[in-house]
């Protein structure tokens, strides 16, 4: 009896030994949701949204994506302040903190993402090569409030060139 006694003791500590190892240090019944949406409002599909909690040695759960809605959505967090990265392609990256509570439901945040001058200029060029010159002059004039004075004067430059595409001399001339 004693021998089925301890096997039993040892088949009930192999189940619990790995609850207790997998334990998340960021884990609680705390949430946390948002919308992601860029600087006219309208909302970014496929953003990747990282959650880190520095109390837990910047662990958090996996990242997700958001939906078409620009949504995203966490359960199961910790309470404290976490870090929120967020990212896509086009887009700068942006950084916050996020309280979490986990006796009450935080509101939504909304997150607006400014567009990457770079990519502006890259899908522009792109625009332009293919012979879409009113496309690149709109990407172009996007990227043109986050460049210095120099930078601003060779995208005119190219902007120009597309009004000249055009057949549009006396724009290409301003």
């Amino acid at each position: 009896m004693r021998k089925h006694q301890h096997i039993l003791w040892i088949f009930v500590i192999a189940l619990l030994v790995p609850g207790l190892v997998l334990a998340q240090a960021w884990a609680g019944k705390g949430r946390a949701e948002g919308q992601v949406v860029d600087s006219q409002g309208k909302p970014i599909e496929g953003a990747k949204v990282t959650l880190q909690l520095p109390t837990a040695d910047n662990q958090g759960p996996d990242p997700l994506t958001t939906n078409k809605k620009g949504r995203w959505g966490y359960l199961g967090l910790d309470g404290g302040v976490w870090t929120v990265s967020i990212e896509a392609e086009g887009y700068l990256p942006s950084q916050g903190r996020l309280q979490v509570n986990p006796f009450a439901a935080a509101p939504p945040i909304r997150i607006a993402l400014e567009v990457s001058p770079t990519y502006s200029i890259e899908t522009g060029d792109a625009l332009l090569q293919a012979g879409d010159y009113a496309g690149a002059r709109a990407d172009y004039e996007t990227a043109l409030p986050a460049l210095n004075e120099d930078a601003q004067g060779r995208l005119r430059t190219r902007i120009g060139e597309t009004y000249l595409q055009e057949g549009n001399f006396a724009a290409a001339r301003a």
